[in-house]
């Protein structure tokens, strides 16, 4: 907090600005009203990293963590709707995505159902020929103010909500391997490098977060069947 203001110090203090307007025979002063500055959404956007941050090492669940995480991003970035995602491997090899966050845009009964039933373990996405499995399978940033006419284009379902704009970024772990994505959708006006550059530390907490999760997950399992090896032996 304290680089961003030393660095974008003038920045911030012109969102806060005092117009002086002359008019006769009084002079008036007129507040400008608040409007906050990229530096100000870079600081709630750090605050919102920290808040989740502690929600972790106080042992919050994966939904509070990442839907938190998720919330603030959508009002930060000003965006409709979107997920934070986790890649993983079929059997086969083949990735697919599964969500650890993402916004309920169910338009029926049926798609109300699905996403009440498999939220909280995660939706898995196995369709690759789409905008988020473009960024998956390319390891590439998508900008997408036309998402329709996008040559990864998927289509969406009959009753889906409308997607008129679409940025999709992938993040890495240390190394270099890709363990996940975020996608975002309808900004107004669209996206621009600029979001991209907005969103780099968000991705970076995404990709330890995530790292973090599947780190305890193999710890709880190695601990399992420690124990279970424990009582055969005990018991023999």
């Amino acid at each position: 907090k304290e680089w961003i203001f030393q660095n974008h110090q003038k920045a911030i203090q012109n969102a806060l600005s005092v117009v002086q307007i002359e008019n006769e025979p009084d002079t008036r002063v007129i507040r400008q009203p608040p409007r906050r500055s990229s530096s100000e959404k870079r600081l709630e956007l750090l605050d919102s990293i920290s808040r989740v941050q502690r929600q972790f090492f106080q042992s919050e669940s994966k939904e509070v963590v990442f839907g938190g995480l998720l919330d603030a991003l959508l009002e930060l970035a000003e965006s409709e709707y979107g997920f934070i995602g986790e890649v993983k491997y079929q059997d086969d090899g083949t990735m697919y995505l599964q969500t650890h966050a993402i916004t309920d845009i169910s338009w029926d009964g049926a798609t109300k159902k699905l996403y009440e039933d498999n939220v909280q373990q995660g939706l898995k996405f196995f369709n690759m020929s789409t905008l988020f499995g473009k960024v998956m399978t390319d390891q590439v940033t998508v900008v997408a103010n036309c998402p329709a006419k996008h040559p990864s284009a998927g289509g969406i379902p009959k009753g889906h909500p409308p997607l008129n704009h679409f940025l999709g970024v992938p993040f890495f772990r240390t190394g270099g391997k890709m363990n996940g994505m975020v996608g975002i959708s309808n900004k107004p006006g669209g996206y621009s490098q600029a979001d991209v550059d907005f969103l780099e530390p968000f991705t970076v907490t995404c990709s330890n977060l995530i790292h973090a999760y599947v780190q305890m997950q193999q710890n709880d399992e190695l601990i399992s069947t420690l124990e279970e090896k424990v009582k055969e032996r005990t018991s023999e």
